[in-house]
């Protein structure tokens, strides 16, 4: 098929989402799409306790709670990422099994996720000294997208994410879901990548457009994904959270005590408390000798 083609397939599905889903384009009514964070906060500001003041880091942290998930189940998780740590440092230090724990088990790619998210944390430490990322919104856009390229650990789409909504630069974001929808509305053709899909869209769609596009796209593929979960039948959802289960291990940090096993297996030491005194006899015999030898 024709781009030309694709382009007109693509212009009619937006037009269909912008009708399916106004609440999607009311959200960024009030603000410019090319210059200002979509939504770098989260619903409730004032809980926000991972990187409450560092927009570009807490949509970082959002976008890959986000990747191939659902807008709810993201949010979801990030609240909880807010109630047990206390910066995000402290998340920066956890091992990957504990991330996966906060975020849920049951959640979709739970450890790859995990292990991505430290990775990303740990390069931003490592290249700043610190787990931020303020300094991007001085840098131009080439200079950020280069720098945000630079994290290897996080996906395309995060990585767009954060460059269309925290700093107002032109990216499409595509992942596996939005990739779904994109092929069945025929925009893309089968076998198209995400990467492949995103730079289509980046070339179709203007930068100023970009935002809005991303957000219907994002609404329509939380949509369907829902979707899909209800038509599931009960069985499979049961298996899946038992999969899902089954692939996160989680390592716990070294315990202080024993465990049970091992507390059977080391043989009780005796305390000097415990020992038994000796008798009296015993005790007065060694005297006695020393009194003969003093004879």
């Amino acid at each position: 098929m024709a781009r030309a083609d694709r382009s007109k397939l693509l212009s009619a599905l937006l037009s269909k989402l912008r009708s399916a889903h106004p609440a999607a384009v009311a959200d960024l009514s009030a603000a410019d799409a090319a210059t200002a964070p979509v939504d770098a906060a989260p619903a409730d500001s004032s809980a926000a306790v991972i990187a409450e003041k560092d927009p570009a880091l807490r949509e970082l942290i959002r976008s890959m709670l986000l990747w191939d998930s659902t807008t709810s189940r993201a949010e979801g998780a990030l609240r909880r990422l807010d109630r047990a740590l206390v910066d995000v440092n402290e998340l920066r230090a956890c091992i990957p099994a504990e991330i996966a724990q906060y975020i849920g088990p049951n959640y979709a790619k739970a450890e790859d996720r995990a292990i991505r998210l430290r990775q990303v944390l740990n390069d931003l430490f490592t290249r700043e000294f610190a787990v931020t990322m303020s300094h991007l919104a001085a840098m131009t856009k080439r200079e950020a997208r280069t720098y945000l390229d630079g994290l290897a650990a996080a996906p395309e789409y995060v990585r767009d994410r954060v460059f269309l909504l925290a700093l107002g630069g032109h990216a499409l974001p595509v992942d596996d879901r939005i990739l779904s929808l994109l092929l069945t509305a025929k925009v893309v053709e089968p076998g198209t990548t995400p990467e492949a899909a995103s730079a289509f869209l980046e070339r179709t769609i203007r930068a100023g457009e970009a935002a809005e596009a991303h957000a219907l796209l994002q609404a329509a593929a939380d949509e369907l994904t829902a979707s899909a979960i209800a038509q599931r039948p009960a069985s499979a959802k049961a298996t899946s959270r038992t999969e899902v289960r089954s692939e996160v291990r989680p390592e716990t940090r070294p315990e202080s005590r024993p465990t049970r096993a091992r507390a059977a297996a080391t043989p009780a030491k005796r305390s000097p408390a415990s020992s038994p005194k000796p008798t009296s006899r015993a005790a007065a015999k060694p005297a006695s000798s020393a009194r003969k030898r003093g004879q």
